[in-house]
């Protein structure tokens, strides 16, 4: 008698029932608070739910006697009982701090009101993990720990069939090459005296942009911001985005390219090796678009909450026509910090 929610009796007291469907009054020698809670728990395995074992009969106290009625449809007449008297000592007994709790139709209940249990269903609660572990239903009446993830990183869904996990939050930088004012193209990106790409607008039946236009061995520059809580182990992802532009002849190619320049000593440092994106090849549709993507930038010399020079140009292909450039994109990996300068 007594499951620890605020009382329990000094020993165990064992009652044995010899046919099912009994009244069973219990006066205490000295009542435990009013509106406490309690189990009379009938099995000789100590849980309401072992072979050949009766329900249990949930009780809160108004004085120092109650009556219980229990009647949930006891299998056979039980022996003794030799259960713990209460669910501390239960899950002493059962284990903890690595082992499994039993648990009752997926639930660890303080009370189960009488008639109200079900067949014998039980599930597992896996208590081993690491400090600052997260616990997830990693199955169908499966639990497991997840152990913690770097400082600063998000949790992240995998969806209904792959467990959650911690990464780098992905810091997305949209650098515009340039823009259009009515008719008026403006460059979004620094050019060179020489072998500079043409700002021009495309004007289409919708759209209103301002794109580069980039010749052979043409090139423009910009700078950005390296996150103050950038995750140097990981890796700076490109993409760039630009149409063939005038060009109707198919299966020409297109090969832009990206090269990077960091260095906390000088404001001119050199660029590194250029590295190509993925390589465009056009069709006989004017002004196709196209989305090509650079794994692992190079990033030699670069320290968070430092400044990045970047160059983009065109690299030796065999498109006839100047392709429009749009935007590139730079995606830094963040251990989130609140404040990151």
């Amino acid at each position: 008698v007594g499951w620890n929610n605020g009382w329990s009796l000094p020993a165990c007291q064992n009652f044995t029932t010899t046919s099912g469907n009994q009244t069973l009054n219990i006066t205490m020698a000295a009542a435990p608070p009013a509106g406490s809670q309690g189990y009379m728990i009938f099995d000789t395995a100590g849980r309401c739910f072992g072979a050949g074992g009766c329900a249990v009969g949930a009780v809160t106290t108004t004085s120092a006697s109650w009556t219980e009625s229990v009647n949930p449809g006891c299998c056979a007449p039980l022996a003794a009982p030799t259960a713990p008297g209460d669910g501390v000592s239960w899950v002493s007994a059962n284990g903890v701090g690595g082992a499994k709790l039993t648990l009752y139709n997926g639930y660890f209940k303080q009370d189960i009101a009488s008639g109200t249990l079900a067949a014998n269903e039980s599930t597992s609660l896996n208590l081993t993990g690491a400090a600052n572990s997260l616990l997830y239903a990693s199955g169908t009446n499966a639990w497991s720990a997840l152990a913690p993830g770097t400082a600063g990183q998000i949790l992240r869904s995998g969806g209904a069939a792959t467990s959650p996990a911690y990464s780098d939050f992905p810091d997305v930088k949209v650098i515009p090459a340039a823009n259009c004012n009515n008719a008026t193209a403006g460059t979004g990106w620094s050019l060179p005296a020489s072998g500079a790409p043409a700002a021009a607008c495309r004007t289409g039946t919708n759209v209103q942009a301002g794109v580069l236009q980039f010749a052979d061995g043409n090139s423009a520059q910009f700078q950005v911001d390296i996150p103050g809580d950038w995750d140097a182990s990981g890796t700076v992802y490109a993409k760039i985005y630009f149409t063939q532009g005038a060009n109707t002849t198919s299966g020409q190619t297109i090969i832009m390219s990206i090269a990077t320049a960091c260095s906390a000593a000088t404001d001119d440092p050199a660029f590194s090796t250029a590295q190509n994106f993925a390589t465009a090849t056009s069709s006989a549709t004017a002004n196709t678009p196209f989305t090509e993507t650079l794994s692992a930038v190079t990033m030699t010399g670069c320290a968070a909450g430092g400044n990045m020079n970047v160059k983009i140009s065109r690299a030796t292909d065999t498109a006839t026509t100047a392709p429009n450039i749009y935007w590139v994109t730079l995606t830094f990996p963040r251990l989130l910090a609140l404040q990151a300068n």
